[in-house]
């Protein structure tokens, strides 16, 4: 590929545009997954810390790989939100600048907070480090609903750039907090919920070769389940008369039935659980995440599209870029096969 020029390389794209948000929707789907166990299992392991120490205990030893899983994961849709979106994802993260800079300090308090909670001489400090370590994640989730929310509204731009101006430069301490931005939070609440409760009952039924790994009854997944699943409700019909008008009506009613075929894999199991019922379940609930962040990428790219006419812009194929990437993807891959058969291994030992 010969030499371009600064105007080409920004408004041209190494890959096709189908590529590049497939890419982006799998790394938001994975990172989705983990993000779930972490936001919903760190104050649940605080809440069941002396009622089921067993399965406060689990979710201790498993919390610090999720993060460390869903961290990596997280990258790949942020990387590509940057090629596809650059002009809106830069303009939105310069108004928040010093936000948007304390996410890697926050992320450490975190991080390094679960890892002392599941140490045993370090039991007591959990009541202190895993608040801390969840606010902390609670505030870097803030912080990028916040960009996100930022990157769909160029028409705020000018405005905001007046109101924080200091001598021709942003002050940076901005935040966009919406009202849709916050029903999408306990949606997402909902949903990790729900995903928290299949992966105990997982660990219940010996998918990781012990079924002493945590002794989790149907009373404790009904309710996990239960109340994850109201909550999605209740935002839901608040988010829909919202979100409706930019999804069209086949993805709005798959939306729909998706969830209730989630729903009716989770009933499935409570009246004869077992083994392929976990699995049933599972493969429902992961239909309905997948649907759900299909359609906020759909929601997503309508908004960012009118301030970023990327189908327009020429495809200028970069094979080296390509090929480097695809056998990076597939050593990442293997490697995590790998980790996660180790660990595995360690847990059931």
């Amino acid at each position: 590929m010969g030499q371009l020029s600064p105007t080409e390389m920004l408004t041209s794209l190494p890959a096709p545009v189908w590529f590049l948000l497939s890419i982006k929707a799998v790394g938001f789907y994975l990172h989705m997954v983990f993000m779930h166990i972490w936001l919903a299992g760190i104050p649940t392991a605080l809440f069941l810390r002396k009622t089921y120490p067993d399965i406060s205990k689990r979710l201790l030893d498993v919390l610090p790989f999720v993060v460390a899983f869903g961290i990596n994961a997280g990258i790949v849709p942020l990387l590509f939100i940057q090629v596809l979106f650059a002009n809106a994802f830069y303009t939105a993260t310069i108004l928040q600048a010093w936000f948007w800079l304390s996410v890697i300090p926050l992320l450490l308090v975190g991080y390094y907070g679960l890892y002392l909670s599941r140490l045993e001489r370090w039991v007591r400090f959990s009541l202190f480090s895993l608040p801390v370590s969840f606010i902390t994640f609670i505030g870097i989730g803030v912080i990028f609903a916040s960009a996100l929310t930022l990157m769909t509204h160029p028409d705020s731009w000018a405005q905001i750039f007046r109101k924080t101006t200091v001598f021709g430069a942003v002050h940076g301490f901005y935040l966009a907090l919406s009202k849709t931005a916050v029903l999408r939070f306990f949606l997402t609440a909902g949903m990790a919920f729900q995903t928290l409760a299949l992966f105990l009952t997982i660990d219940k039924e010996g998918f990781f070769g012990s079924k002493k790994l945590v002794h989790i009854n149907r009373k404790i997944f009904f309710t996990m389940y239960t109340g994850g699943t109201l909550l999605f409700l209740g935002a839901g019909f608040l988010y829909a008369r919202e979100s409706a008008l930019q999804l069209s009506q086949l993805l709005y009613q798959g939306a729909r039935f998706s969830f209730l075929l989630s729903f009716a894999g989770f009933i499935y199991l409570v009246i004869r659980p077992g083994r392929l019922q976990v699995l049933i379940a599972l493969i429902a609930h992961g239909v309905h995440l997948g649907v759900q962040v299909f359609a906020r990428q759909v929601v997503q790219y309508r908004l960012l599209s009118s301030t970023s006419s990327i189908s327009t812009w020429p495809l200028r194929m970069d094979w080296q870029g390509f090929f480097f990437f695809i056998a990076i993807f597939l050593i990442g891959v293997i490697m995590i096969i790998w980790l996660w058969r180790m660990w595995t291994r360690s847990v059931t030992s």
